[in-house]
Formats: C-alpha cells, sequence, structure tokens
C-alpha cells in the first residue's frame, strides 16, 4: 500500500506544480483526471496486488493533503463485495478513479428529477463530479476505486 499511496503523493505533487494556483475545485480535479489515470495504469501489478492485501484487512485508506492554496483528500477504497449507494449527495467536488473493477454513475439532473445519465467507469476510467451532484453509484465486487475530494 505504501508503493501506491508515494506514487499517487509524489503524482499529485508534480501535477500541482504544473497547474499552479489559479485554477482551482472542479477545474482542477478535471486538469489532474488524465495524468493521474495515466500514472495509475502504468503501475506494475504487483503494487496493486500489494495494495489490495492491505487494504481487505482495513477496508480503505484515506489522507489530507494540504497544497498551498488547496487541499485534497485522498481515500483509496477495495471493495471484496459490490456495493450501491442511491441518491447521494456530493459534499465536495471530487474525482473519482477506477483503478480495477467497475463503477457504475447515475447522476441526476438539478431541475428534474425523474432524468438522469449513466456512465460506467472501467479499469483506469474516472469521473469529476461537483459538488451538490445527486448520483447513484455502484461499485462492482473486487473493485479498487481512488476518490480525491477538493476540501
Amino acid at each position: 500500500m505504501e508503493k501506491l499511496v508515494k506514487i499517487i503523493e509524489n503524482s499529485l505533487l508534480e501535477i500541482n506544480n504544473s497547474i499552479g494556483d489559479k485554477i482551482t475545485s472542479l477545474f482542477y480535479l478535471e486538469s489532474i483526471k488524465f495524468e493521474l489515470i495515466t500514472k495509475i495504469s502504468s503501475l506494475e501489478n504487483s503494487i496493486i496486488e500489494d495494495s489490495i492485501e492491505d487494504l481487505d484487512k482495513s477496508n480503505n485508506f484515506t489522507k489530507n493533503y494540504p497544497l498551498e492554496k488547496k487541499e485534497l483528500k485522498l481515500k483509496i477504497s477495495y471493495f471484496e463485495n459490490s456495493v450501491s449507494k442511491i441518491k447521494t449527495k456530493a459534499t465536495n467536488d471530487q474525482l473519482s478513479i477506477v483503478i480495477i473493477g467497475s463503477k457504475n454513475i447515475s447522476i441526476y439532473d438539478a431541475f428534474k428529477k425523474d432524468r438522469h445519465i449513466e456512465t460506467i467507469l472501467l479499469n483506469n476510467m474516472g469521473i469529476v463530479v461537483p459538488v451538490n451532484t445527486i448520483f447513484n453509484e455502484n461499485v462492482g465486487k473486487k473493485s479498487l476505486v481512488l476518490d480525491l475530494l477538493y476540501l
């Protein structure tokens, strides 16, 4: 787990330095999404397997990162069994990346509650969800998911 966290930490610092202070919140998360996915997708299987073993004991890892004028919360979770969350309201702008497995997300229209769009995230795919967005999520079994919240 330590190797995965260290790689993510170094990537976040590197990406943060290249972006600068002018981009914040939702745009910041969108800016780092593809670079972070590229770094994660090139990881060795052994690093991911070790992380899953460590997370299997504790279910998730959480750490806050104060970066200059921003603060991020990193959460890495392993789901042995599938998990569903219905009509969750995003309390922060958040980036969700599926390292292994799958995650289905339904995002509801703010004005017409019966309208929604669905997307399926598979390995090395991510989505940025804005604060106050109402969404359902279904995480498939044996999934490793990284969530990055902009605090």
